[in-house]
């Protein structure tokens, strides 16, 4: 399960961070009561339309603040949407572990990318005087 080690204090950041908490308890909870099979279509959706709106306004944001890491940060965020997708692909094709593979990629990649990538973020806004 994800969850949020650090509050960047810019509101579209943290609330994006939350949400992606949010989905992540409920595929858990999706996990545990096994209804992958009807339930994990919803958690894709939620989970690609917060990514590409979250991606979005980080972008946006880093860009006007001058982020000079901000090529390799789309580049994650692309890569984080293309492979949900290719796991959403699998689950309507099919593929039973679709479910396992979106809880792995939704821990271990929003971790982290919160954690690491999160805190260099915070750091950049500090030290550039945003927060």
């Amino acid at each position: 399960m994800i969850k949020q080690t650090v509050n960047t204090g810019y509101p579209i950041l943290d609330s994006h961070l939350i949400k992606f908490e949010e989905i992540s308890v409920l595929l858990q909870d999706i996990i545990n009561n096994k209804t992958c099979s009807k339930d994990l279509s919803k958690v894709f959706y939620k989970v690609l339309f917060i990514a590409e709106d979250f991606f979005l306004e980080v972008e946006l944001l880093l860009n006007k603040l001058g982020y000079p890491k901000l090529k390799e940060q789309k580049k994650l965020h692309k890569d984080f949407i293309e492979h949900v997708k290719d796991i959403e692909l699998d689950y309507n094709n099919g593929v039973t572990d679709s479910c396992g593979r979106l809880n792995k990629i939704l821990t271990e990649k929003c971790i982290n990318y919160f954690n690491a990538n999160n805190q260099e973020i915070y750091s950049f806004l500090k030290e550039k005087g945003n927060i």
